[in-house]
């Protein structure tokens, strides 16, 4: 359950990085440098937790 509840916050939080990149444009420099930090932190999880398919 709490992985679920940090999931959801997450994705808000990502929601929310991306409407600022896009449309409020508040410090968009910092935002996309953790845009880009999120980007490369999800590329390296799934290389290193592939789903085992059976």
């Amino acid at each position: 359950m709490i992985r679920r509840i940090a999931a959801f916050v997450l994705l808000a939080g990502f929601v929310l990085l991306i409407v600022n990149i896009l449309f409020i444009g508040y410090h968009r420099t910092a935002s996309l440098t953790v845009y880009a930090i999120v980007a490369v932190a999800f590329i390296i999880s799934i290389s290193i937790f592939p789903k085992n398919k059976k």
